[in-house]
C-alpha cells in the first residue's frame, strides 16, 4: 500500500510492506515522488536500509490453531474478559484521528517511541489504510489499538490505554481480548499476516514489558527494513540538507 502527499515543493511517497526487488521498487515509484519512504519493507533496497526484527502471526490457519498458539495465561484472560462482559470493536476504518491521538502520543512519549505525526496519520486515514480497535467496559473505552493495513498484512502501530477510572487488571484483560478480536477480524478481512511490530530493536527498560507481552502471542520473528530513498534531484538535495542540518 502507498500514499503520495506534498510537503511544500516536495512530493513524498510512503510505501508499506514492499516486497519488490530493489531496482523494481525504485522504478515503480520513480515518477511519483521526490522522496520514497519505505516502511516494513520485506527487502533491503539500498545500503542505507535499516534492518529490524518484528513479531509476526501467520493468519493462514484455522481460528482454533491461532487461539491455541497463544500462551495459556493470554487465553485465560481473553475468557475472563468475555465473562466480565468487556465489549470489543475490532479494525474499524478511522475517519478522524483526533479521538485517540492525544492518548497515542502520550503512550509513545512514555515509552520513548517516536509517534507518527498527526498530519501523516490523517493521510493514512483518508486513504482508507488506518484502522482502530477499541475495548470498552460499561460503555467506556479503556484500550485502543491503532493499525495500518495493506492488502495482505496489517501492522500494529500502538496498543495503548485510554483515560478511564477502571481497575488495571480489567484493562489487561481488555487488551488481550482486543488482540484476539483483532486476529479474528484481520483474518476475516483476508489478511495473511498480523505484524505486531518491533521486538525491541534493541530491548530497553521502557520497551521490555511490551516485548514480553508480544511474546505471549508466540509470534515468529521476521526481518524487515526501513529506508528513505531520494528518487529525484530535488529529493537528493532535500536529504543532503536534512542530514547536514540534523
Amino acid at each position: 500500500m502507498q500514499i503520495v502527499y506534498r510537503k511544500g515543493p516536495l512530493r513524498f511517497c510512503e510505501v508499506w510492506f514492499n516486497a519488490l526487488p530493489p531496482q523494481q521498487a525504485l522504478q515503480a515509484h520513480a515518477g511519483q515522488a521526490d522522496v520514497l519512504v519505505l516502511h516494513e519493507s520485506r527487502v533491503a533496497v539500498s545500503a542505507r536500509s535499516i534492518p529490524f526484527r518484528n513479531g509476526v502471526l501467520a493468519l493462514d490457519q484455522e481460528l482454533d490453531a491461532l487461539f491455541g498458539a497463544l500462551n495459556s495465561g493470554f487465553r485465560n484472560e481473553v475468557r475472563r474478559a468475555e465473562k466480565e462482559g468487556i465489549a470489543v470493536s475490532a479494525c474499524a476504518p478511522v475517519d478522524a484521528i483526533d479521538l485517540v491521538y492525544p492518548a497515542y502520543q502520550e503512550f509513545c512519549r512514555s515509552k520513548h517511541i517516536a509517534a507518527l505525526p498527526r498530519p501523516l496519520l490523517g493521510h493514512y486515514a483518508r486513504g482508507g489504510f488506518l484502522f482502530l480497535s477499541l475495548a470498552s467496559i460499561g460503555g467506556v473505552a479503556v484500550q485502543a489499538h491503532l493499525y495500518i493495513a495493506g492488502a495482505e498484512e496489517a501492522i500494529l502501530l500502538a496498543s495503548f490505554p485510554l483515560p478511564a477510572d477502571v481497575p488495571r487488571k480489567l484493562v489487561g484483560w481488555a487488551n488481550r481480548a482486543l488482540h484476539w478480536a483483532d486476529i479474528k477480524a484481520l483474518k476475516e478481512l483476508g489478511m495473511l499476516r498480523y505484524n505486531l511490530g518491533g521486538m525491541g530493536n534493541p530491548v530497553t527498560e521502557q520497551t521490555r514489558p511490551i516485548v514480553a507481552f508480544k511474546k505471549e502471542m508466540n509470534p515468529t520473528e521476521v526481518m524487515y527494513y526501513q529506508d528513505v530513498v531520494p528518487v529525484s534531484r530535488m529529493g537528493k538535495c532535500y536529504l543532503l540538507l536534512k542530514k547536514f542540518f540534523r
